[in-house]
Parts: C-alpha cells; structure tokens; sequence
C-alpha cells in the first residue's frame, strides 16, 4: 500500500484526551487499527455479518446495531473522532455486536483473508473527489469493487449512495462489469425508498440533495454457461 493512492486526508483536528483513552484502552473484542487486523472471520461469532466502511460519526452504525442485535456489524473508518464516538456508545450501552477497524479499507480489504463472509455492505457518501485530477483518489474504484466481491455472501446486499451524478455512473458502469448479470433495471423514485429487491439503480430525493443510491441482490458468482 506504501504507493498506492489513498482516497482520504488526515484530519487537522485533535481529540481530547479522554477520546483518545477509549480508542488506546479498547478491548480487541471491540477494536484494532488496521496494521493489526487480520481477517473479518476472526471477530465475528455471529451467522449474519454486516460491514459498513466510511461510517462517520457511526450514526447509521450505532442505528443498525441496535436495530438488529442478532448480527454483527463491522465498521470500518479512517478518522478517530468518529471511531472514538461509537466507541462511547458501545460502553455506555453495553454493545456487544459491533466491531471497529480505524484505517484504511483498501488495506483491510487487501489484508483479508477471509471469503463470501458479508450479508451485506454498506458505502454511504463516499468522498466524491470533483475535481479532474482528484478523480483517482475516488475509493469506488474497479479494483476496489472486485475486493468487494470476494467477501460479499451469495446472495448478498451491496448497498451504495452517493449525490455526485458523474460518480454514480461511474460505479454503475464498474458494477456492470464486475457483477453478472449486470445491472438491468432502471427506475427512478422520487421518494425516500430504497430498492426493494433484485438489480436497480434508483433516484432517492430529499429537500436538499438527489441522492443516486445502487442495492445488488443476486447468486452473482453463479454466471450462465455459455
């Protein structure tokens, strides 16, 4: 990874002491940085395995896990701040179905050894890059997507979101390539709904934003013969 093109800065901001006590003091049941991490397998006790990378501040996180206690959600994220705060709230609440990786997920991914382990992964807004020259720092890349693949279940979820037109096409036409049968149904919803199931590509509208939000469904590894 020394060469590689990352798809994040670092942050300027510091975290308090206390923020960083609970990211030093974590147990392994709930935490590794990313040069300790080994494979997705090895924390997981549970049969339904949900990853979310880029969860940010751990909203949507927090809010699946508590929502479904009977699976086991992985969270991966760059930035402390974020980490340190579902961090928090797994103590205070006593959660014992979340796991945190702080680092880079192109290195987590290359690192895994472990396949077809994911019910479903969740990339909500990654970071777009608009300009021209930033565009290879794009995460949702054709080599990144293929890492997905290996550790997405048959029959699994890939649930994606982004509100940069050209970005979802982008993933749209990788997609179509990684993935058989490539994706054929197009509807546009003008709602708050994602997909519901099978291959789609969906419009989601909210007062500020159109959001392009991508929900695979499919025995994908199962191609026809020819």
């Amino acid at each position: 990874m020394k060469n590689s093109v990352r798809s994040f800065v670092r942050p300027r901001t510091r975290l308090s002491k206390t923020k960083k006590n609970l990211i030093s003091h974590a147990s392994s049941h709930e935490f590794c940085f990313s040069e300790n991490f080994e494979n997705f397998k090895h924390h997981s006790p549970y049969k339904k395995n949900i990853l979310e990378i880029g969860f940010g501040d751990g909203e949507n996180l927090i809010s699946n896990a508590l929502n479904d206690l009977d699976s086991f959600h992985v969270g991966i994220e760059v930035y402390e701040a974020g980490v340190a705060k579902v961090l928090e709230f797994i103590k205070k609440n006593n959660l014992e179905n979340i796991f945190l990786i702080q680092g880079d997920a192109k290195a987590i991914l290359e690192k895994n050894t472990t396949i077809k382990f994911f019910d479903e992964v969740i990339i909500f807004f990654p970071d777009p890059w608009p300009k021209r020259r930033h565009k290879k720092r794009r995460l949702l890349s054709n080599n990144f997507l293929n890492s997905l693949k290996m550790v997405l279940k048959d029959k699994s979820v890939l649930k994606i979101k982004t509100d940069w037109d050209d970005y979802a096409h982008e993933i749209e036409n990788d997609l179509n390539q990684i993935f058989v049968p490539p994706i054929t149904n197009r509807l546009v919803i003008f709602d708050s709904e994602i997909l519901h199931k099978g291959f789609g590509f969906s419009h989601q509208w909210n007062p500020h934003r159109i959001t392009l939000a991508f929900k695979l469904k499919k025995d994908y590894n199962e191609e026809k013969d020819s």
